[in-house]
Formats: structure tokens, sequence, C-alpha cells
């Protein structure tokens, strides 16, 4: 539905720009055209994210939806740039505007935009459907800004306000586009999920009983909302381990991770220990 919304209308606002010679409406009419794109990526990136894992692609697809959404928001960056070059332009040298046309397309357009975003926001948790959002938002606040011109046009302001509104429009949708980069990146390079904090992880972990340190501890996200984690695990006494797997698997459940690898081990040191602790008493 948000496919076949964004794209119709876009043509629809496309040819109100070129007839009211509004910057706000063409620039907003790419933007559409652009989102509809981007729509169609996430929609297909979900579709490939619920394949199932296979000998190639063992962990599955989840992380492709993380790659779909960097793309938009490199996307909405660079189509951002292209609105502010326009609109620069503009700036210097000014055009006249219909604003009745100007008016009636972005209005209906501001209607269009706010029934997509009430539909893509019953999904708001996913990355990939958050990226499609800040598409869709970008749009809703580009139709703002058209009627909003449209309407200072209509009680005698100069045509470049219409310039005007849509740089100060670019700046929301660069901040929005950066978040969605952002986000997708730490999938992406495996970073630590920002929900998470390593050092408290580690202090978890060290304080389970029978465990005397814990080395190789990494953190990162399969896919969107898929936490893993491996560590090596050093023991006082092997015998101990079932007791500390147990203690730990269910000590990092609660904290939110999903996929846990953990290998035991006994050090050097360790063993040298507890045979001389054996020999002194003995044994």
């Amino acid at each position: 539905m948000a496919i076949l919304l964004t794209g119709g209308y876009a043509v629809v606002e496309l040819v109100g720009g070129i007839l009211s010679g509004s910057l706000a409406l063409v620039s907003d009419a790419g933007h559409m055209a652009t989102d509809a794109t981007a729509l169609m990526i996430a929609l297909v990136a979900q579709v490939v994210a619920r394949r199932p894992a296979t000998a190639t692609y063992t962990y599955g697809y989840g992380r492709i939806e993380a790659l779909a959404a960097f793309v938009n928001g490199l996307v909405l960056l660079g189509l951002t740039g292209w609105i502010v070059f326009e609109a620069l332009a503009r700036l210097r040298s000014p055009t006249s505007i219909d604003s009745a046309t100007l008016l009636v397309v972005a209005g209906i357009g501001l209607l269009v935009n706010l029934l997509v975003v009430w539909v893509l926001s019953r999904d708001r948790h996913d990355l990939n459907t958050r990226a499609a959002l800040s598409h869709v938002w970008g749009d809703l606040l580009g139709s703002l800004a058209a009627l909003l011109a449209g309407v200072a046009i209509l009680f005698g302001a100069p045509y470049w306000v219409d310039s005007l509104l849509s740089l100060l429009i670019c700046i929301l949708i660069a901040r929005s586009a950066l978040a969605v980069c952002r986000a997708a990146l730490v999938v992406l390079m495996e970073r630590v999920p920002e929900h998470l904090d390593l050092m408290k992880i580690f202090s978890a972990m060290a304080a389970v009983s029978g465990v005397r340190g814990v080395h190789n501890l990494h953190v990162w996200e399969l896919a969107p909302g898929q936490v893993a984690l491996s560590a090596h695990l050093d023991l006082s006494d092997l015998q101990q381990w079932p007791s500390v797997l147990a203690q730990t698997v269910a000590l990092l459940t609660e904290l939110g991770v999903d996929h846990i690898t953990l290998q035991p081990e006994v050090s050097e040191n360790s063993i040298w220990r507890d045979k001389a602790s054996r020999f002194r008493h003995g044994d």
C-alpha cells in the first residue's frame, strides 16, 4: 500500500510542481519517487530476510535488512544534496509560483503521506521499516513545507520563501537519514549493540561461581534485534562446567542475548596450581 500511494502521488506532485513552478513540489515529487524505490528495496529485503539458513549462509539472510536500510539512508542523503543545490540556485534567481495549484497538490500530498506513515508505523521496531519510514517522514515534511510556502505566497510573501522552506526541511531529512545509516552500521560493522554495555556483561560473567576469568569476549548483532555473543571462560575446575554453563546462559538470556557460544578452558597456571595443591596434600 505504501509503495502504491507514494509512487502514484509522486507523478501527481511532479506535474503539479511543473505547472505551478514550485521547487518544493518538484523536490518533494523526486523525494517521493525515490521513496517508492526505497520502499520496494525494503519490501524485497524483508522477504529475503525471512529465508531460512543454508549450508553457505549459515546465519540466514537477516543482515540484508541492515544493508537495505544503509543504502536507503545514503540515497536519502544524496537526494537531500540535490534539493539543497536547487534551492540555493532558486534563492539567487527566484521564479514565479502559482500558489493555488501549489496549495491543492501539497494539501493532498500531505494527506497521502500521513496515510503512508500510519501504515508503516505499525512495524517501527524493524530497522529496515524504520529506514523506509524515515523516507516517508521526509515526504510528509516536504508536503508540509510546500503547503506552508503556498499559504505564504498566497498572502504576498516573496517567491524565495518556497526555496527557503525546502532548505529547512532538508536539514530535518538529513538528520533522519544519518540516524538510519548509523543504526545500520552498528549491525554491518558488528559493533556492540547500543542497548548493551560490554563491561557490565564482562563483569556479570566473571562473577559467576567457578569462573576465574573471561577473555575473547565478542558481542554483536547477526541481524537487527538478534544479538550474538561468544567468549572463552577460564574455569577453576572443568567438572564445574555444566553448572557454570547453565548459570551463564541464564544470565545472558536475561540481558537479551539470543545466540550464545561459550568455550570452557582451564588455564595452564590453574593446572599447575591444582597440581601443587594436590602435592601438598599428599595426593
